[in-house]
């Protein structure tokens, strides 16, 4: 076994380190393009946002809410956390309108959901937004169930405080799924969003 002097092992541990960092952003870039993650957000970091998130980050106990009006950048703050988990796990990016479409596409087979229940962190977008059905609300109550259960971390954005979103996730007269789905959704971290439109702030 050839010889090297100290130099030579600092050099090696060197190239070493360097191909480690190099292979594990190979790895980071092309989770965050599976992610479904939309190309305007794949730039997304966590400088600027709230503190809480990155914060959660570091340690994602239980699921993150994102609340706020309209362009205060719930969307970027998720992504740019889906971003920084990506470095060690799967992560997945979709609305709920998308999730319904896919399982549709795979004919509400068993493995329709499995993306969304075995990701390594999820963000579901804009909850509350998309006109609620049955077959979406029932999707919805599958993913927070599981995701709750698996403790996966998970992100949700939306644009409703509690008592809006008891009544955009409502579908007929019976409450009692949405009273579910909510009460697991309780167990988030809510950080709320302020100010004003930053699409307008910037023209």
């Amino acid at each position: 076994m050839p010889k090297h002097s100290a130099d030579e092992w600092a050099r090696i541990n060197r190239e070493v380190a360097a191909f480690e960092r190099r292979e594990a952003d190979r790895r980071r870039r092309e989770r965050v393009e599976r992610s479904g993650i939309p190309a305007r957000y794949r730039r997304a970091v966590l400088d600027g946002c709230p503190p809480e998130v990155a914060a959660w980050c570091a340690k994602p106990a239980r699921p993150l809410m994102l609340r706020g009006e309209v362009g205060l950048g719930k969307t970027w703050a998720a992504c740019a956390a889906l971003i920084a988990l990506a470095s060690e796990r799967s992560v997945v990016f979709a609305t709920l309108r998308q999730v319904a479409d896919e399982a549709r596409a795979a004919e509400w087979g068993e493995n329709a959901l499995a993306r969304y229940r075995n990701a390594g962190a999820l963000c579901i977008d804009d909850l509350g937004k998309d006109r609620m059905t049955e077959s979406r609300l029932s999707l919805l109550f599958e993913i927070v169930k599981a995701r709750d259960e698996s403790g996966k971390p998970t992100i949700y954005t939306t644009n409703y405080p509690w008592e809006d979103m008891v009544r955009r996730l409502m579908v007929g007269e019976d409450i009692s799924l949405v009273k579910t789905i909510t009460s697991r959704l309780q167990r988030c971290l809510v950080v709320d969003f302020k100010g004003t439109d930053r699409r307008l702030r910037h023209g």
